[in-house]
């Protein structure tokens, strides 16, 4: 042990001098490149046809000029810097309607829209608000060039971010290596309530269609909720620009796995300006439909000691139609020194879906075929008041939301079967494709060759709703003609209710006689046979399709699939009835119809979370080109949670609850300093925190028999909390582009995972770490020594986060005439991280003289790895083209592969394979003014997910989904 932590520490310690290292690398770059002359000294001629914008850039606080502040046409590439008096110059731009997008270090991006005239230069004034943060932003223009089905995917785009799949659809984004859980996500900066258990928001519930912006906090200010250790995600809607503008879309395409054409997605908006353009209103509809159907293995391992060994492979065929629709209203209303703004939102996803399984189990020598299947509702639902205004310089702002979340999934009917058989167990490090031939669908292993193993019904829903209340008062500060800024002092009050329930009726262990007769009919009755029984051949399923060759036939043909229909009416037939004994399957093989308290409250809870937050800021800035934040925020929060203890199944449960309270303070300091116009360089520090998952700070807990196991909640759980240190360089250049490197380091403590151990009836002071719990905490006589306890813990140990990130962007207009039209794009993040797991197993110790005397005891062998689901690098890059009304764009997307999977050792680690996946799209504008053709394409090469054992690289998971195309016409006036 003292060797390991050696070496932890010796790890961390030239981990840590690596990324000084880069630091130091690129602070001697910054150093000898500001000694360089003015990058931009030599600007290209005008080409020819092409107009000139003009102006300056001014804090919108001070009125004083920035210099540095990156300014560019959207979606075009051309791009330029303000010099040292805020002044700037976009030359090349195309004439036409084209919005300018201005960002800079420590302010909020902005932007504006204005015609441009061949030959003709335009004058624009633009103010930036101070914000303070190293920020990645994707405009509504942007986020239209690639072929976004919706807001995950466009943000797996942008640096630092990856993705999470579900059958294919982006859902849930990992910042910097940090799981989606612990990041934060919000529109109009409003965060928005999760989709599940786990605080994760799933953003496949937004339209990437109803976005003005993305923009993607790696660093975090005082004024901003600390709830983020990764990063914050906002997202703002769009509002109603000056004149009357409509957008309506069509689109409609072929999904390879589904084989069919008609997905659809429809869009239609409208807003214009009234009363001397003081009130806005824009309003937007979207409807979808589309399918996500995926073939799914997953495998299992054992570790006899010799080897590693297949214990199960599990084939799933997916099937899935999703309808989508959506809306939102944004209304904002021009007070003579402030405004008034209302934003509403609704989002509805509607899934159907059906999962035919079939399990190879080569430990019990059995095949399992499977079925489940249902409805399920998913809505997310925002609405906001938002006020500021003026007073005498003072600048007040308040802000009051609700935000909501359902999920439910009504009614879900599964059955399990048994037939066929496996010859013999696995031979060890031999990967389940090439196992084929152990298995034998026509094998008669007793009398008894097909069973029923059990049916069932579960219900599920989770409903979150949150309020939320917010003000701050901003003031200038002027102490110098060379200092000015200003200060900040606000606070925040949120009321969050959270209601969890999942009910579930089953039956279990029967069996099936063979038979010829028909199945289970409504009567409850057998059909004639007289053994009592019926045969499984009454369930199975006669669609050739879902017999159509499973990845290839590298893991086997599939000969046996249950029937929905049947299944379904059995389920409901029983469920309806609800007899105690169920005669129909024979006296022999007798069972019971489960549905009392135990299948009703085990997973029934209410989450009720009280917090407050107050901070104060400072933002200064001197000599107009050194920035600085800096400022506390003090959080406090209170949580109470109310579930249910369940003994064992079919005992009466014990409602039980706890009350927990964290109080934070946290300091942020930041700084930026520029150059010159085109360079500047920023430092960051910031400590943030995250809440523990909903499922792991439960009191209730679950006994379940053969074999016996707790599953349960940890209510002492600490929240884990991050020290976040950054260093950023931005490069702007109109000929060379914009390009900006970051250097990151996180240490994070108390960071959170599951575990599973052994309950033992005493154990030896001072051999278990803090936070295992006993045999005590359950006092029912059920729960055995040598139960095995599933639940969640801190980690005693520091988790590490490192890396760099580069991000360039740039257009060849200078070039000759078709050349200039070219686009180019790239970023790329490396990552690498340290975490110590705890794994804890059982060790006998004997007693030579007594060997009926030997002690069990827990073994402390937790292992370091890396940080789960972290990439060891994300690549995003396109190549693009656009010439008067055409333009292209493929772009690449690189996953690297991620830790999914911890194991109690080494060889039963899990790992996700590298990910590239291609897309493409191109738009055509038509004659008709305001109307274009596009056609989209995604995942071009039909990359699969992969996961993969480590030891001898066998696949654990494997997911294919193909590739979707989409042709669509736009209007926009």
């Amino acid at each position: 042990m003292k060797r390991l932590r050696a070496l932890r520490t010796y790890a961390e310690l030239s981990c840590r001098a690596n990324l000084r290292l880069i630091l130091f690398s690129m602070a001697a770059f910054v150093i000898l490149m500001g000694c360089l002359p003015n990058a931009n000294a030599a600007e290209p001629k005008q080409s020819q046809g092409y107009g000139e914008i003009r102006g300056k850039v001014t804090d919108a606080v001070s009125d004083s000029s920035l210099a540095g502040a990156a300014v560019r046409i959207e979606g075009s590439g051309v791009v330029t810097t303000t010099d040292l008096h805020g002044d700037y110059t976009l030359k090349g731009v195309p004439p036409g309607k084209r919005t300018i997008l201005v960002s800079l270090a420590g302010y909020r991006t902005t932007k504006t829209t204005l015609k441009v005239e061949p030959e003709q230069s335009e004058n624009e004034e633009i103010s930036l608000s101070p914000a303070g943060n190293i920020t990645s932003t994707m405009s509504a223009q942007e986020i239209q060039a690639f072929p976004e089905t919706n807001a995950a995917s466009a943000i797996g785009r942008m640096p630092g971010i990856s993705i999470q799949r579900n059958s294919g659809e982006a859902y849930q984004v990992t910042i910097r290596g940090i799981q989606p859980q612990y990041n934060e996500v919000a529109i109009d900066n409003v965060p928005l309530a999760s989709e599940g258990t786990n605080r994760a928001v799933d953003l496949s519930m937004i339209n990437p269609y109803m976005l003005q912006s993305i923009e993607v906090y790696k660093t975090l200010t005082p004024d901003m909720n600390a709830d983020a250790i990764g990063g914050y995600v906002n997202m703002e809607l769009k509002k109603a620009p000056k004149r009357f503008h409509t957008d309506l879309m069509w689109q409609s395409g072929y999904v390879q796995k589904n084989d069919t054409y008609g997905n659809y997605s429809a869009l239609a908006s409208a807003s214009d300006r009234f009363f001397g353009n003081k009130l806005g209103v824009s309003a937007l509809f979207n409807a979808e439909n589309y399918g996500t159907n995926s073939d799914n293995m997953t495998a299992s391992y054992n570790t006899p000691g010799n080897g590693v060994q297949v214990n199960t492979v599990s084939l799933d065929r997916h099937i899935e139609t999703r309808q989508r629709y959506g809306a939102d209203l944004v209304l904002d209303y021009r007070l003579p020194h402030g405004s008034l703004r209302s934003v509403d939102m609704f989002s509805r996803l509607n899934s159907n879906a059906q999962d035919y399984t079939e399990s190879l189990d080569y430990s019990a020598l059995s095949i399992v075929p499977g079925y489940s299947g249902g409805h399920s509702t998913q809505d997310l639902a925002l609405n906001t008041l938002d006020w500021s205004d003026n007073f005498g310089g003072f600048k007040v702002h308040m802000q009051a939301a609700n935000t909501y979340s359902l999920k439910a999934s009504p009614h879900s009917s599964y059955g399990t079967f048994l037939t066929g058989g496996i010859r013999e167990a696995a031979p060890v490090n031999v990967p389940p494709e090439d196992l084929v031939s152990l298995i034998d669908y026509y094998q008669t292993r007793n009398t008894y060759k097909d069973y029923v193993l059990g049916m069932g019904l579960t219900s599920a829903s989770y409903r979150e709703n949150d309020q939320q209340l917010r003000g701050d008062i901003k003031v200038p500060l002027r102490i110098s003609p060379e200092v000015s800024g200003y200060f900040k002092i606000g606070g925040m009050v949120r009321y969050n209710y959270r209601i969890n329930a999942l009910d579930s009726a089953f039956a279990s262990g029967f069996g099936i006689l063979p038979s010829t007769n028909s199945g289970v009919e409504e009567n409850g009755t057998p059909s004639g046979a007289a053994s009592g029984g019926v045969t499984t051949t009454n369930f199975m399923s006669s669609d050739p399709k879902l017999y159509a060759p499973f990845l290839d036939n590298r893991f086997g043909a599939i000969y046996w699939l249950p029937d929905a229909g049947a299944v379904t009416s059995d389920v409901n037939y029983l469920n309806t009835h609800n007899p105690e004994t169920l005669p129909i399957f024979g006296s022999t093989f007798q069972t019971f119809w489960t549905n009392g308290p135990a299948e009703w409250d085990s997973n029934r809870w209410k989450y009720i979370e009280r917090y407050y937050a107050a901070y104060l800021m400072v933002n200064l800035n001197v000599l107009g080109n050194l920035n600085f934040v800096g400022g506390l925020r003090y959080e406090d929060d209170l949580s109470s949670f109310a579930a249910f203890g369940v003994p064992i199944q079919a005992a009466p449960v014990y409602p039980v609850s706890s009350r927990e309270t964290h109080v934070f303070v946290l300091p942020v300091l930041q700084a930026r300093y520029v150059i010159n116009r085109w360079l500047d360089v920023r430092g960051t520090f910031a400590e943030t925190v995250r809440r523990p998952a909903y499922q792991e700070t439960s009191p209730g807990y679950f006994v379940a028999a053969y074999p016996y196991q707790v599953t349960g909640g940890n209510p002492n759980l600490r929240p884990p909390r991050s020290y976040n240190e950054d260093i950023d360089l931005d490069f702007h250049n109109n000929r060379l582009g914009i390009l900006s490197i970051d250097g990151f380091y996180k240490t994070i403590t108390h960071f959170d995972y599951p575990v599973s151990y052994e309950l033992l009836k005493t154990l030896p002071p001072g051999l278990i770490a803090e936070g295992f719990d006993t045999l005590g905490s359950f006092v029912n006589p059920n729960v055995y020594a040598g139960t095995i306890f599933n639940t969640y813990m801190n980690s005693s140990q520091n988790a590490y986060l490192r890396g760099v990130s580069f991000d360039y962007q740039t257009k060849l207009w200078y070039l000759p005439r078709p050349w200039n039209g070219l686009l180019l794009g790239i970023n790329y993040t490396l990552m690498s991280s340290t975490a110590q797991y705890p794994i804890i197993a059982t060790e006998t110790i004997p007693n030579p003289p007594n060997p009926r005397a030997a002690t069990m005891t827990l073994l402390d062998s937790s292992r370091t790895l890396r940080l789960l689901y972290q990439p060891n690098d994300v690549m995003n890059a396109y190549v693009g083209y656009v010439f008067e009304g055409f333009s292209a764009r493929v772009s690449f997307l690189l996953q690297g592969n991620t830790l999914s999977y911890i194991g109690s050792n080494p060889e039963q680690d899990g790992y996700t394979s590298d990910y590239f996946r291609i897309d493409a799209e191109v738009t055509q504008e038509l004659p008709w003014k305001g109307f274009e053709v596009y056609l989209e394409g995604e995942n071009l090469t039909g990359a699969p997910d992969i996961s993969a054992q480590n030891s001898i690289g066998a696949l654990t998971a494997e997911q294919y989904y193909g590739f979707n195309t989409y042709i669509g016409i736009r209007y926009s006036l």
